[in-house]
């Protein structure tokens, strides 16, 4: 019944997402959240080949919808995203922990829809391991399940217990939104692309408009995987060395 119950909750959450409801939520402190701090639908991608987007992708940039301190910020990062479909082996494990390697899991007999997706998130030396639960009939509404593993865990990380929406999906990128059930947590969308240096500014734009008309705010812009940083620093370097010559000359 674990994962039949996991399967109802996810649709449970994708019609509490839609009609962004909540009226009757009450903080830990007692207070009520308001209506816009929850997790807004931003119409996830329901034509979907989950199989089409599995492996590798690099960030281009990630946008914050949550953050005080508007502006776009160049990180000397890279973040990779790894997406694998673990339906197979969340199965098989069933099957073990229920009644032994031969006999099926009545869980997914009962639910033939159900799938389950592993995200590996690599950043620096670090890395953070997220199980994610999604149904046929929504492929692009994921669900975290359990906990987060990984060397991130070590970096007073808190865990992340939400959705992730795909908002966008296309042969050469992908759009995944973020968003932690508890308010004022985590809520921000990440553009990934199949090669290093990442999309280019205009396409980014459409991007942040396409988020915009979906009634995500672009609060703060950070830069990963990405030589404009470098580029940046090169600048500024060379203003300096310029600089002194000049000052040298003049003296």
């Amino acid at each position: 019944m674990y994962y039949l119950c996991h399967a109802i909750v996810l649709i449970l959450c994708g019609i509490l997402i839609t009609t962004s409801r909540a009226d009757h939520v009450i903080e830990d402190d007692g207070s009520e959240p308001s209506q816009s701090m929850f997790c807004k639908n931003v119409r996830s991608q329901h034509s979907l080949n989950i199989q089409e987007i599995m492996g590798l992708w690099y960030g281009s940039e990630i946008i914050a919808h949550t953050e005080s301190s508007p502006g776009t910020y160049y990180y000397d990062t890279c973040v990779l995203i790894h997406l694998t479909d673990i339906t197979q082996q969340m199965a098989t494990t069933t099957e073990r922990v229920s009644y032994g390697a031969h006999k099926k899991s009545p869980h997914l007999r009962q639910d033939p829809q159900n799938r389950f997706l592993h995200l590996g998130w690599e950043e620096k030396d670090n890395n953070l391991e997220y199980t994610l639960n999604y149904t046929e009939a929504n492929p692009g509404l994921w669900m975290s399940i359990g906990d987060q593993h990984g060397t991130m865990l070590d970096l007073q990380y808190r865990q992340f217990r939400g959705t992730i929406q795909v908002a966008k999906a296309v042969h050469d990128h992908i759009v995944l939104t973020f968003c932690d059930f508890k308010v004022n947590s985590t809520f921000f969308t990440i553009v990934l692309t199949r090669q290093k240096q990442g999309l280019g500014e205009d396409g980014l734009r459409s991007i942040r408009s396409l988020l915009a008309r979906r009634g995500l705010a672009t609060d703060s812009i950070r830069k990963v995987c990405s030589s404009s940083a470098t580029h940046i620093i090169s600048s500024i370097t060379f203003s300096i060395v310029l600089s002194l010559i000049l000052f040298l000359h003049s003296n």
